[in-house]
C-alpha cells in the first residue's frame, strides 16, 4: 500500500466514523435510536445522495 493509498483510506475511515457519530448524536436528540442516525449518515454519504450531488468529491474520497 502506497502512502497516498494509506492517506485516502484513513480519510475515508475518518469521514465515515465522524458522520456516524454525528448522525447518532442527532438521532438521540430527536428521540430515536442512534442506529437510525448512523443509517441516515450512511445513506447521505453513499452514491445515492453524495454521489449524485457531488460526483467529483465522491469519486475522490471513495
Amino acid at each position: 500500500m502506497t502512502e497516498h493509498q494509506l492517506f485516502v483510506f484513513l480519510a475515508e475511515v475518518l469521514v465515515l466514523v465522524a458522520a456516524a457519530l454525528l448522525g447518532a448524536e442527532l438521532a438521540l436528540r430527536l428521540g430515536v435510536a442512534p442506529v437510525v442516525g448512523e443509517l441516515v449518515a450512511g445513506i447521505v454519504l453513499g452514491p445515492s445522495l453524495f454521489g449524485k450531488l457531488w460526483p467529483g468529491g465522491f469519486s475522490a474520497l471513495f
